[in-house]
């Protein structure tokens, strides 16, 4: 339906293609930030009020977000916001892991410099130029990293799954790396990950990749704790933020 990048959006397929684009990125912002309360219903005639646009885009766009696993489609009662499940976001990571591992291991010794294009971990300011959001910063150097890895196996269903699970799991990465001790931890195996990924060490890049699952797993619970409350607080007057 859409392309598998928010910012691959154009107006090639048309008007309403392009405005049910819009309405696909700016409510997926909202939902994989646990800005919607869980269970909330998402009415596509009270939402295309707020995103300026008719129900048809609105609708468009809640269908893929459903397919994505983002919201619940519920026959014959609509769509709705659905809260972190532990269960869920395992099997996004095992299913992504299991890709990166693959494509690591068959392919990566094989990839020319300019296919594996990574990206440079962020490197914070100091003195009084301190970074202001570093946890942010260092989310968003994995999600390209790991949209790297599975670009360079130019095979487009793996980047597709990379991409949807950085979408699905950017919160709990996100809650993770806001903790001092993980920020410290995570930052050094990302790097040595970069550092074996260019000198092509596809087992320590492979080894790297499991040490950090089992990390991950073994405080999981904790962190889709901490993300449904957050959720759960969040504010009632969400769809103001659609504007």
């Amino acid at each position: 339906m859409f392309t598998h990048h928010d910012d691959n959006i154009d107006d090639r397929g048309g008007p309403d293609r392009f405005k049910a684009m819009q309405a696909y990125s700016r409510l997926k912002n909202l939902l994989v930030a646990q800005r919607v309360p869980p269970h909330t219903k998402l009415d596509a005639g009270v939402l295309c009020r707020y995103l300026n646009v008719s129900r048809t885009p609105v609708r468009e766009a809640l269908i893929h977000l459903s397919i994505e696993e983002i919201i619940l489609n519920v026959p014959g009662s609509g769509f709705f916001s659905k809260p972190l499940n532990v269960g869920d976001v395992s099997e996004d990571y095992d299913l992504a892991l299991t890709i990166l591992k693959h494509i690591i291991a068959s392919d990566v010794a094989s990839f020319p410099t300019s296919r594996l294009a990574l990206p440079k971990p962020p490197v914070p300011a100091s003195g009084t130029q301190a970074q202001l959001q570093p946890a942010l910063a260092f989310k968003e150097f994995i999600e390209r990293l790991f949209e790297s890895v599975a670009r360079a196996a130019a095979n487009r269903k793996y980047l597709q799954v990379v991409h949807t699970f950085n979408a699905r799991t950017a919160f709990v990465r996100h809650l993770d790396l806001q903790r001092a001790e993980r920020f410290d931890e995570i930052s050094a195996d990302m790097c040595e990950l970069v550092e074996c990924l260019q000198k092509k060490d596809v087992k320590g890049a492979v080894e790297n990749l499991d040490r950090q699952f089992r990390a991950k797993m073994d405080i999981l619970h904790d962190l889709v704790r901490e993300g449904n409350v957050y959720s759960a607080n969040a504010s009632v007057n969400w769809m103001k933020l659609l504007n």
